[in-house]
């Protein structure tokens, strides 16, 4: 390559870990802390489990940093993007109350609560965005037969109208 240096803008951002992985991980570990199991030791058991590699990799780190005597939201807060900003701060709070495991369930609850709400939301933008872009293509090629076809019926019209039906059933099922 030419040795030029990216814009920082370009720069890749480092990968979030995935909610639902993370959703995981917590639950595990609070388990394992109420079960009485020494934090090291829950963190090298997790990181074991692990099938995200880069997820596995931070654990592992993280669980280094620990034994090093660093506190475990501090090493989760040096990866920064990786994790929610609210993870960190749940975790320095649990550490300064001594309530770790009640803390990482709370921690829990948010995250299905905000999983749940992100499918609820999904699954509600899925019938509109269906119907705005088949009326977009069915508009679309509506203009088109007008400016192309002389006025005379073809069998385009027929499909039209169809779609139409097909469009207003779907609508008035979902409403």
């Amino acid at each position: 390559r030419s040795g030029r240096l990216r814009p920082a803008w370009l720069a890749p951002r480092p990968r979030r870990v995935k909610l639902p992985d993370l959703l995981v991980f917590n639950q595990e570990l609070a388990a394992l802390l109420k079960a009485g199991l020494p934090l090291l030791q829950a963190l090298q058991l997790l990181a074991d489990r692990q099938r995200e590699p880069r997820f596995r990799a931070i654990l592992v780190q993280v669980r280094e940093r620990v034994k090093g005597g660093v506190e475990l939201s501090e090493a989760f807060g040096e990866f920064g993007d990786a994790f929610p900003p609210l993870y960190s701060s749940s975790l320095k709070a649990g550490e300064r109350t001594g309530e770790l495991e009640q803390v990482v369930r709370r921690f829990v609850r948010y995250l299905r609560l905000l999983l749940d709400s992100r499918k609820k939301i999904y699954a509600a933008l899925v019938c509109p965005t269906f119907l705005i872009g088949v009326s977009a293509v069915l508009l679309t090629v509506k203009a088109v037969s007008l400016l192309v076809v002389d006025g005379r019926t073809n069998w385009f019209e027929g499909v039209q109208l169809l779609a139409v039906y097909a469009i207003l059933a779907i609508a008035f099922y979902y409403a």
